[in-house]
């Protein structure tokens, strides 16, 4: 056989190389809640890892959980919501909540000027909430709760500027709102150091609440107990806490995992999905399923 130094030098390139893509995240992540509210059917992709369902009974058991009031709120929670508008704060006669939202936004700093390279930079001339979307229509002027996924910034209010339907995705198929919000004057959202993989332009998440939950607070993941962490999930994948009523206990759970493996989280993968749960009477509910189409 014919000695070929070029093989010799070309093999070790080209795994290195591969190793690079396979392990670099990209520069500028953005939050997984870039999908619709309920989203797609959360299904590992063929050739997915073993153990992609997060505990024995934490799939089967949310899906019961949804069709009995989690994320649809059932059928006599959907009664609810209308008895709820009438009703004012009630929530009707259904299991579900009236009216409660809980999801994700991402903070969009827009520069005054960019580097010659095109990167954003500070100082910044706008920052907003994007990427904001409703099981429900907002009306304009509606007040809501922005609460930063981090201590370094307290939650705010903002109001709703538009909404704008969007189509179906998934199961169940219903249409969704995108959210278009004041713009925001934080002090600390401007000058807040963005997360690992983001551009100084998407700097970091929020959970965003509607309707207005005054005295909403973020908490960091390490106050939150394993325990008290629902559907088997592991407390890595705590993307956001949230206290709602001031007891320093966590009333929303914003969770992020891989999507091919509830055990890991980004940047140990790219395709991302979640669940969001509120506690109602003491017990879990599911309230959201953000998953890809």
């Amino acid at each position: 056989m014919r000695f070929e130094p070029w093989r010799v030098l070309l093999a070790p390139a080209l795994a290195g190389l591969l190793a690079l893509v396979s392990t670099t995240p990209p520069v500028s992540a953005v939050p997984p809640f870039d999908y619709p509210p309920g989203g797609g059917k959360e299904k590992s992709p063929k050739g997915g890892e073993k153990g992609s369902k997060p505990g024995k009974k934490g799939e089967k058991g949310e899906i019961k959980g949804e069709k009995k009031g989690g994320d649809r709120a059932g059928k006599k929670g959907e009664k609810g919501e209308k008895g709820g508008k009438k009703g004012g704060k009630k929530e009707g006669k259904g299991k579900g909540s009236a009216v409660f939202v809980a999801t994700t936004g991402l903070v969009r700093r827009t520069p005054i000027s960019r580097s010659p390279s095109g990167e954003a930079r500070p100082p910044w001339r706008l920052v907003e909430i994007t990427k904001v979307g409703f099981k429900v229509n907002p009306k304009a002027g509606t007040k809501v709760t922005v609460v930063p996924l981090t201590t370094k910034a307290p939650s705010f209010s903002l109001s709703v500027v538009d909404s704008a339907q969007k189509p179906a995705c998934g199961q169940p198929r219903k249409p969704w709102f995108s959210v278009l919000l004041t713009s925001v004057d934080s002090p600390q959202l401007k000058t807040i150091d963005p997360w690992p993989y983001r551009g100084e332009d998407v700097p970091i998440d929020v959970a965003v609440l509607f309707p207005e939950v005054r005295g909403a607070r973020f908490i960091a993941r390490k106050q939150v107990p394993q325990s008290d962490i629902p559907g088997g999930f592991l407390q890595r994948t705590v993307h956001g806490a949230i206290d709602l009523d001031g007891d320093a206990k966590a009333d929303v759970l914003i969770l992020q995992y891989c999507w091919s493996d509830p055990k890991l989280i980004f940047p140990e993968c790219n395709a991302v999905t979640g669940r969001v749960y509120r506690r109602v009477k003491g017990k879990w509910k599911l309230i959201g399923k953000p998953t890809p189409c």
